[in-house]
């Protein structure tokens, strides 16, 4: 998987990620567990 920006700059490539969804991690696009303190339900 290769994830990249709006303007073609390649941020990662790796075989497996999990991306953010409650817009609260403190390294977005990535997950870092934080929908967990908040509540999110996804």
């Amino acid at each position: 998987m290769e994830i990249v920006t709006g303007t073609g700059h390649t941020v990662d490539r790796t075989q497996r990620t999990f991306l953010c969804r409650c817009g609260h991690s403190a390294n977005k696009p990535f997950c870092d567990g934080t929908h967990k303190k908040v509540g999110f339900i996804g």
